[in-house]
C-alpha cells in the first residue's frame, strides 16, 4: 500500500465517521427508536458518501490515469527535474514542432497563429512553482506581448493559481505534472528518454502505519476529537457511545506522547559515533 494510498483511506473514514456523528445527531432528535435511529443514520451516511464520492470521481475523471501512466509520468516528471533548462526547453520545441511552427524567444517556446501569440515555458527548477518563481516569469512573458502563457511544472502553489486567476492582461495556463503529460506528451505523442529512473518506493509496512497514528504529532488531534466527543456527552441521548469514543481518543494521545519507539529524537553529536552501535 502506497503512501498516497493510506492517506486516501484516512480522509475517507474522517469523512464518513464526522457525516455518521452528524446525521446521527440529528436523526436521535427525531426518532426515539436508538435502532432505527442507526439504521437511518447508517442508510444516509451511505447515501451521502456515495454521492459526493462519485461527484468528486466524474470531476477528476479527466486526469484519471492507469497504474502504468502513473508510473510513467513520475519517470518523465523526474526526467525533467534532473535535467538541465536548455534540455527541457529543446525537449518541448521539437514536441510543439510536431504540429506548429515555433521558435525559442528569451528562454519561451513561442508560437504565432494570425497574430495570436502563445509562449510556452517548462518550469523544473523544483518540485513546486511558487508564487515567486510564477511572478517573475509573468513580468518576463508580458515583455513579449503575449496572449497565452502556458507553464509546466510537477506541482504548483495554491496561491499562483489564485493570482492566474485575477489577471486579466494575459491568459495563464499552468499544467501540472499529470496534465502535463495528457495535454502535452500523449497528445502529440513525444515522450522524454528516461536516463535517470529512480529506484520504486516500498510499500508502507504494518510497522510506518503505526508510526503515523502514534506519533507525538498526532496528541493535540486526538486530544481535541477527544474533548469534542466528551462534551457532546452531556447534551446527547445515547451518551454512552461518546464516552466511549473520547476515553479511546484520549488514550491514543496520551499513549502518542509517551510512547517512545514512535518519537524518536535525533542523536546530539550527530558527528560522533553512536554508541549503541558498538
Amino acid at each position: 500500500m502506497k503512501k498516497y494510498t493510506l492517506s486516501k483511506i484516512i480522509d475517507f473514514l474522517f469523512k464518513t465517521t464526522l457525516t455518521f456523528f452528524i446525521f446521527f445527531v440529528w436523526i436521535q432528535f427525531y426518532v426515539k427508536s436508538l435502532n432505527l435511529t442507526l439504521l437511518l443514520t447508517v442508510i444516509s451516511t451511505a447515501f451521502f458518501v456515495w454521492f459526493f464520492t462519485a461527484r468528486q470521481n466524474k470531476k477528476y475523471n479527466s486526469l484519471k490515469l492507469t497504474q502504468e501512466e502513473d508510473a510513467a509520468v513520475l519517470n518523465y516528471t523526474n526526467e525533467f527535474l534532473f535535467s538541465s533548462a536548455k534540455e527541457n526547453l529543446n525537449f518541448f520545441l521539437a514536441l510543439v514542432n510536431k504540429k506548429h511552427l515555433a521558435k525559442v524567444e528569451q528562454n519561451f517556446i513561442i508560437i504565432e497563429q494570425n497574430s495570436y501569440k502563445i509562449a510556452l515555458i517548462p518550469y523544473y527548477k523544483s518540485r513546486k512553482l511558487n508564487i515567486d518563481e510564477a511572478t517573475s516569469i509573468y513580468i518576463r512573458a508580458k515583455a513579449l506581448n503575449l496572449n497565452k502563457l502556458i507553464i509546466t511544472c510537477k506541482l504548483v502553489d495554491q496561491e499562483v493559481l489564485n493570482f492566474t486567476k485575477q489577471l486579466k492582461s494575459l491568459k495563464i495556463i499552468i499544467l501540472n505534472d499529470k496534465q502535463t503529460y495528457l495535454k502535452l506528451l500523449k497528445k502529440y505523442d513525444h515522450y522524454p528518454q528516461i536516463n535517470n529512473k529512480l529506484i520504486q518506493e516500498n510499500k508502507i509496512t504494518f510497522s510506518q502505519m503505526l508510526f503515523v497514528m502514534f506519533n507525538r504529532k498526532k496528541t493535540k488531534g486526538y486530544l481535541i476529537s477527544g474533548t469534542i466527543l466528551l462534551l457532546g456527552s452531556f447534551i446527547i441521548k445515547y451518551n454512552l457511545y461518546y464516552i466511549i469514543f473520547s476515553s479511546l481518543l484520549y488514550f491514543m494521545a496520551l499513549f502518542s506522547y509517551f510512547n517512545m519507539p514512535y518519537n524518536k529524537k535525533i542523536s546530539e553529536n550527530i558527528l560522533e559515533e553512536d554508541i549503541d552501535q558498538k
